[in-house]
């Protein structure tokens, strides 16, 4: 889509309004890619102007606010990969007969999951309601 197109779509979007300004400046930027760092065409169009690349109820939250925003199948798969990593970590302490203490290595998985959607959440949303994109990564 083009620039303008993407951001008369922005417009006309039963959204809040601090959703439409990253919106409108994820389009104006030419966004091409995001995830932990966002990649821009033009990038002169953000110069000087804060782009939190993180979101607070993403990081509070995590999958139940991906499941808020509609991203439900993006919800899944984190919430698989919680039950993955929880099991392989309860799988390594019952190898060790509790021999070894896995409680930092469970913490740091959480944590490291919760800042990923942290720092997805928004592009992702983008995606959905800009792109009009049904995706699972």
């Amino acid at each position: 889509m083009e620039k303008s197109a993407l951001l008369e779509k922005i417009e006309t979007l039963d959204i809040k309004e601090s959703w439409k300004k990253k919106f409108r400046l994820y389009a104006e930027a030419g966004l091409k890619s995001g995830g932990i760092f966002l990649k821009f065409e033009h990038k002169e169009a953000i110069q000087g102007k804060i782009l939190a690349n993180s979101n607070a109820f993403g990081f509070l939250f995590g999958i139940l606010y991906y499941l808020y925003l509609g991203l439900y199948k993006k919800a899944g798969l984190f919430f698989l990969f919680y039950c993955v990593s929880s099991f392989l970590v309860g799988l390594i302490y019952s190898l060790t007969d509790g021999g070894v203490d896995l409680e930092g290595l469970d913490v740091g998985v959480t944590l490291l999951s919760l800042v990923y959607i942290s720092m997805t959440v928004n592009y992702d949303h983008y995606r959905k309601k800009v792109l009009g994109e049904n995706f699972w990564w």
